[in-house]
């Protein structure tokens, strides 16, 4: 009997990486006609505000791929099991007859929801897909003033993430971890075996994002971008992101280069306008703000030079792999950090892919960094774009490693 491959995604719909490390992996996997069913999780506050909107982004999955697709509500820290219940029955028909089945589960709460399905059956394998420290997520996410109120709580709730993440990696058949640092991070932490863990990166799609210098040129034109140093951000505007920090960089960029534009693309425009403002940046002239589908994104980003990807220096970001990282890449953008995101800063610096500023206080540090990036675009011009999307290519793209996943699916 053919094996049944159950894609679980814990975080919903709502996740921000969801077509482009969900969707665009299990086309992937779709394409070497594997039977998958894909059940995503949402909260019940997002199923409730966009219940069209998600029911419609359903319908367009299950057109588009011909598999399975089941939304479920998401009950907070899976409630008296109610989470594991509910999707233990979304497999019950496959239990019954006997099916071989193996769960993809992203992040340790799916994994831990997941583990649920082992009471009813042996002829299961699975795969816990860890993307990043939840417990740590959980405490960083907590405000100051709600520490103080609010510390029995939330120690007892990070307790239980901690255990339910430990719980997860050490009882599932497989590990998948997002970095080295994660991986390394595991080993040390849950004593889990070198031989259960593969790394495996976020990645992306060759297909969409690659550098393509006749794009490159047209969006240039259409966005006024032509003969300027375009500085490149995508993404949120959450405080790991450090947005203050990032506005702080550009100003020292027009220092030191008059023709630099900011190019923002993110969807909570409101904020970053508020900060870019108060620093007195000038709208057109030195940054442009855009929010943009996900299937245009490659074209905007194209139109870059450096792309800048800053984080704080703790655990959460340390043992991350932001996709933007692969997209800058890809799109021909070399990469200006930090060093908090350890995976990235080794990379950065190996394959020559940019400059980690090594002191974000420090605008020497800063300027240094700079002039690195400035003095690779003079050096190599268009031929350091080619290199980049190559490079991108040839290490995070999902076609490296679908051979390793698909390997670890075996029962």
């Amino acid at each position: 009997m053919k094996t049944k491959l159950i894609y679980l995604v814990y975080d919903g719909l709502e996740t921000s990486v969801f077509s482009s490390q969900v969707l665009a992996l299990i086309r992937k996997l779709n394409s070497k006609n594997l039977d998958i069913d894909l059940i995503i999780f949402n909260s019940i506050k997002k199923i409730w505000c966009y219940h069209n909107l998600y029911r419609q982004e359903q319908h367009q999955i299950r057109k588009e791929l011909k598999i399975n697709v089941i939304l479920l509500p998401r009950i907070t820290r899976n409630l008296f099991f109610i989470n594991s219940i509910m999707f233990f029955f979304c497999l019950l028909k496959y239990i019954i007859v006997g099916r071989p089945l193996v769960i993809h589960a992203r992040n340790t709460e799916g994994t831990a929801v997941a583990l649920f399905t082992r009471y009813f059956t042996k002829q299961v394998r699975i795969i816990c897909d860890y993307r990043g420290v939840g417990a740590e997520e959980y405490l960083y996410r907590q405000s100051p003033r709600s520490k103080k109120r609010k510390n029995l709580i939330i120690n007892l709730v990070y307790r239980h993430f901690k255990k339910t993440e430990g719980a997860a990696l050490q009882k599932a058949d497989y590990i998948f971890c997002v970095s080295d640092t994660l991986k390394k991070y595991t080993q040390e932490q849950y004593h889990i075996k070198n031989t259960k863990i593969s790394v495996i990166p976020c990645c992306i799609n060759p297909n969409i994002f690659q550098f393509n210098s006749t794009l490159r040129k047209t969006m240039r034109k259409k966005l006024t971008l032509e003969n300027k140093i375009v500085i490149v951000y995508n993404g949120t505007m959450k405080k790991w992101q450090l947005p203050l920090k990032m506005i702080e960089i550009f100003r020292i960029i027009k220092k030191q280069v008059k023709s630099a534009v900011f190019l923002i693309i993110t969807q909570e425009q409101k904020i970053i306008k508020k900060y870019l403002i108060s620093s007195g940046l000038q709208a057109k002239k030195d940054y442009l703000i855009f929010t943009v589908p996900p299937e245009k994104i490659a074209g905007y980003l194209m139109s870059g030079d450096v792309g800048l990807l800053l984080r704080e220096d703790n655990l959460l970001n340390n043992v991350a792999f932001p996709t933007k990282f692969a997209e800058y890449l890809a799109c021909g953008n070399l990469i200006l950090t930090s060093p908090a995101v350890s995976d990235i800063k080794n990379l950065v610096i190996r394959y020559q892919l940019g400059a980690v500023i090594d002191n974000l206080d420090s605008n020497h540090s800063i300027s240094t960094s700079i002039r690195e990036c400035l003095d690779f675009l003079m050096a190599e011009k268009e031929a350091i774009k080619i290199r980049l999307s190559r490079t991108s290519r040839d290490f995070l793209s999902w076609d490296k490693y679908l051979p390793e996943i698909i390997k670890n699916y075996q029962l």
